[in-house]
């Protein structure tokens, strides 16, 4: 090879690697520059809930706004006339205790208690992948703020649609989480192929209460992350709207024995804590009660409730980013001599009785009327 085809061949590399260096550049600019006017992208994975897939969460109706994926559907105007907050979340907030009636749900009574009108956008079974869909379309509807109550049906709804199970979903659910990160990466997908919300997909009641389909530990990390990433695109959203955001940790009756049964050779198992903790609690050791109704909460095999390891998490996440936020879990009326929110506050594991719901408003108003004062 001659001296200049040398030349030559090493020019073309040089472009080569020039070439790539641009290009990298480049695409490193657009990705920052989504990230600064898209805000933290939720996670893109496909949602089963009983809604079923849905083109629009909300219909407008002439003056009026419907919400689609209710039941019995909440409307509100479209245009804000006077001081309004919208309440979203799943049953813990709307028909999930069937001896309380619509108007002593505690979205309305704070509407009543602090004269601000109220609009309870809750539904049954929605997990925070749906909350977070409900909220990118209602933004563009004015509210003073947003209270958000999510997390129960995260790890429910993983048991039910037994989501990221097995070694290969583990690593498609934590490969997914990285690439969606790339904003670049989210609008190829979005070009090429829509992600659909969710599956027309109801509660897989087949699998309640079955030894073999309790989920794991990786599960329950994947389902806190994705959890934990939706909540921070929901207070981005909350920001970029002008509207305040509350949320609230959801709360748990810690005394209630647990859902599951005990997976086949499980070296822990939430029933026998439970035992251990309903004696302790007879015998008024009620330090010891306490420690093993919280281990029979998080041994749960069907996770209702959210674990209480996620609900500390939380608030340390709450704390460390400034979110407004409330805690009845630790904030509630406690139980004589025990540590943990009074019985009769609660209907079952997660849904509130009359009292609850009393309680709740009373609680959750405060930080409103403070947040609406700022």
């Amino acid at each position: 090879m001659t001296e200049k085809q040398q030349r030559s061949k090493l020019s073309i590399v040089k472009k080569f690697i020039f070439g790539w260096i641009v290009a990298i550049l480049v695409l490193v600019l657009f990705e920052f520059s989504l990230r600064f006017f898209q805000g933290p992208l939720a996670p893109d994975i496909q949602v089963h809930s009983m809604v079923g897939e849905l083109d629009q969460w909300f219909v407008e109706e002439g003056a009026f706004v419907r919400p689609a994926y209710q039941s019995y559907p909440n409307a509100f105007p479209k245009e804000k006339q006077k001081t309004r907050v919208a309440f979203f979340g799943a049953s813990s907030l709307n028909a999930g205790s069937p001896n309380v009636k619509k108007s002593e749900q505690f979205p309305e009574l704070i509407g009543r208690n602090i004269n601000v009108t109220t609009f309870n956008l809750a539904e049954p079974a929605l997990d925070s992948h749906d909350i977070l869909k409900i909220l990118e379309e209602v933004q563009k509807y004015k509210f003073d703020v947003w209270v958000i109550y999510t997390g129960h049906n995260d790890f429910g709804n993983t048991y039910f649609f037994q989501r990221y199970k097995g070694w290969s979903a583990k690593v498609e659910a934590n490969l997914q989480q990285q690439l969606s990160q790339l904003r670049i990466y989210r609008l190829l997908q979005n070009v090429a192929k829509p992600s659909a919300n969710s599956i027309s997909q109801g509660l897989r009641r087949d699998i309640y209460n079955q030894r073999e389909y309790a989920i794991g530990k990786d599960q329950r990390k994947v389902a806190q992350r994705l959890l934990f990433q939706n909540i921070e695109r929901m207070k981005w959203l909350g920001e970029s709207a002008g509207v305040e955001v509350l949320f609230v940790i959801p709360m748990a009756a810690i005394h209630k024995q647990p859902i599951g049964l005990c997976p086949h050779g499980a070296q822990v198992c939430g029933q026998r804590d439970y035992e251990i903790a309903r004696k302790n609690y007879q015998r008024g050791e009620t330090e010891q009660a306490m420690r093993m109704y919280e281990e029979a909460w998080l041994n749960d095999s069907v996770p209702l409730r959210i674990p209480p390891d996620v609900q500390k998490d939380m608030r340390t996440m709450f704390t460390d980013k400034g979110y407004n936020f409330v805690d009845p879990q630790t904030q509630m009326p406690k139980e004589d001599n025990f540590d943990g929110p009074q019985f009769s506050l609660f209907h079952d594991h997660v849904h509130l009785s009359k009292q609850g719901h009393q309680e709740m408003a009373n609680l959750v108003e405060k930080q409103l009327q403070q947040l609406m004062q700022e």
